[in-house]
């Protein structure tokens, strides 16, 4: 690294930009052992090759918005290293968040508020919904977009929402165990189990196989073992008996509930 940092040198001495150019292009990370983080031209090229890069250039550069662009269009979490006031910008926080909805919590208060950018991080990851419901639990097309990515973010959106039909049927469309958060009386709409069971809740009221869900099994809500509704769990099951649409009596058949709705 010191023999590619002593080249680096000489490239800037004599006045060899092109070489320079080429250098940090390939290798962007180079750029703090550059005697040019002034240079616009080569600080684009470097962190247009990794855009953490960024925290190498001059403070001046750091508050060009082209400069920070191109940093956070490579790696989002480059808004860290951005001017304070870049990162109250909406265009480059969308562009962050983008490319790593981790970059979101290096937003400005303020914009991390904004109902775009919200849209667009819970769309990279349906989850975020938990940090963001504060505020925007309650915006139906928030909800939506956090949703259609993680069905399992019905939990944190507001009561009025989990109520909605068409909410709900986004969530268990994509993830059965959506489920568990939603009231009876959708528990119960033809609609929602239909959905639930395409998507792999299965009749006998267990779930998808753990291998094929773990995020999901890992949020599963305990639940009594089916000894406790009257006998043992199916062969090989290894499960409890799962919350989503069982009736409030364990003595009551399984599957009449279910299909009486179908």
């Amino acid at each position: 690294m010191a023999e590619f940092s002593s080249t680096l040198t000489t490239f800037a001495a004599t006045g060899t930009s092109c070489s320079l150019l080429a250098a940090v292009r390939q290798h962007g990370w180079s750029l703090r052992h550059a005697d040019l983080k002034s240079d616009k031209e080569v600080v684009i090229a470097a962190v247009g090759h990794a855009g953490l890069a960024l925290q190498y250039a001059s403070k001046a550069l750091r508050a060009d918005k082209e400069v920070v662009l191109a940093a956070v269009r490579q790696n989002g979490r480059a808004l860290l290293y951005a001017d304070p006031e870049l990162r109250k910008d909406k265009e480059v926080v969308l562009a962050a968040v983008r490319r790593k909805w981790r970059a979101l919590e290096y937003a400005d208060a303020n914009i991390r508020r904004d109902k775009a950018v919200v849209i667009q991080a819970v769309k990279k990851h349906g989850l975020l919904l938990r940090d963001v419901a504060f505020h925007k639990n309650d915006d139906k097309d928030v909800v939506l977009a956090a949703v259609r990515e993680s069905g399992l973010a019905l939990q944190y959106a507001s009561d009025v929402l989990r109520a909605d039909k068409d909410v709900v049927l986004a969530a268990v469309r994509r993830d059965a165990d959506a489920l568990d958060y939603v009231p009876d009386h959708l528990k119960r709409d033809k609609d929602v189990v239909l959905a639930a069971l395409h998507r792999g809740l299965r009749l006998d009221r267990s779930r998808t196989p753990p291998a094929a869900s773990k995020k999901s099994s890992a949020r599963r809500r305990a639940s009594p073992p089916y000894s406790e509704c009257g006998g043992p769990p199916p062969p090989g099951s290894g499960a409890s008996t799962p919350p989503a649409l069982l009736p409030s009596d364990c003595a009551a058949p399984r599957l009449p509930a279910v299909r009486d709705t179908l």
